[in-house]
């Protein structure tokens, strides 16, 4: 099978099509190069029957009009590939000061299981998230948790509820002292995140077992001023709820403690 070929004009043939086109008396010889130039022409006819020949010779033109489309279309695709994108910040809350540490003296520390912290499927993601009013909610890509929101909080309140009590705080599930645990906590987070008005928010519930038998079941919510798109202040405020939460939590069981201790 013989392969088809496109042929591709030369310009001197473009040239000489062109000026055969034209009357005899306004050729002109040719100059160097092989080419023949033709003069200006006078009459429409004679320029629309030498661009005629662009398309039979497959010779795309490029009306001036497009440039500046093109232009521009150049431009924004250069803008969309040498753009920089901002990097990301992580964040983590953090347990409280050693400071605020309970003044008793326990010489042995009870054993409290504290079971899974459950979390809304809502933040239940990297980013942090933001409520902008009306049922919606931002999720900022350049602004995200430094490990899974849930074991943060659980690890943060493991440490909080240890110089709080004090006790010794297990994971229900992984320790072997789990066994050996007076009290068992279970706690479930309902909402915790920034409000179109720049107020961090958290709402809990949480339980206190002894055996079989639940203890307390309470349910505390927190409010504190924030921001909306600053992220440092917006995780400062959270992670002050969450200490708040803490605090009422230790109380509690400190006074679970004494009950069981009289």
């Amino acid at each position: 099978m013989n392969a088809r070929r496109s042929v591709i004009p030369s310009m001197s043939i473009f040239a000489e099509l062109r000026v055969r086109s034209m009357p005899g008396e306004e050729r002109r010889s040719p100059i160097h190069g092989g080419l023949t130039a033709a003069p200006y022409c006078r009459h429409p006819r004679q320029a629309n029957s030498t661009l005629s020949l662009i398309p039979k010779l497959g010779i795309i033109a490029i009306r001036p009009f497009c440039l500046p489309v093109l232009t521009c279309l150049f431009l924004s695709l250069t803008g969309c590939v040498g753009g920089t994108t901002p990097p990301s910040q992580f964040y983590l809350l953090e347990p409280i000061n050693e400071s605020e540490t309970s003044a008793a003296e326990i010489r042995a520390k009870p054993v409290i299981a504290l079971g899974r912290v459950r979390i809304p499927r809502y933040v239940d993601r990297p980013q942090i998230v933001v409520g902008t009013g009306g049922n919606t909610y931002h999720l900022n890509e350049f602004n995200r948790w430094a490990e899974s929101l849930d074991a943060n909080i659980s690890r943060v309140l493991t440490q909080n509820l240890s110089m709080l009590v004090p006790a010794e705080v297990v994971e229900a599930r992984s320790s072997n002292l789990a066994r050996q645990a007076k009290l068992r906590v279970s706690l479930t987070i309902l909402e915790f995140h920034i409000d179109q008005h720049g107020q961090a928010g958290l709402t809990a519930q949480w339980l206190i077992r002894r055996g079989q038998d639940v203890i307390q079941n309470r349910q505390v919510s927190y409010r504190l001023p924030g921001s909306t798109d600053d992220y440092s202040t917006i995780v400062a405020a959270l992670n002050e709820c969450l200490n708040r939460m803490s605090r009422d939590l230790s109380a509690s069981l400190q006074q679970v403690l004494q009950d069981m201790r009289s």
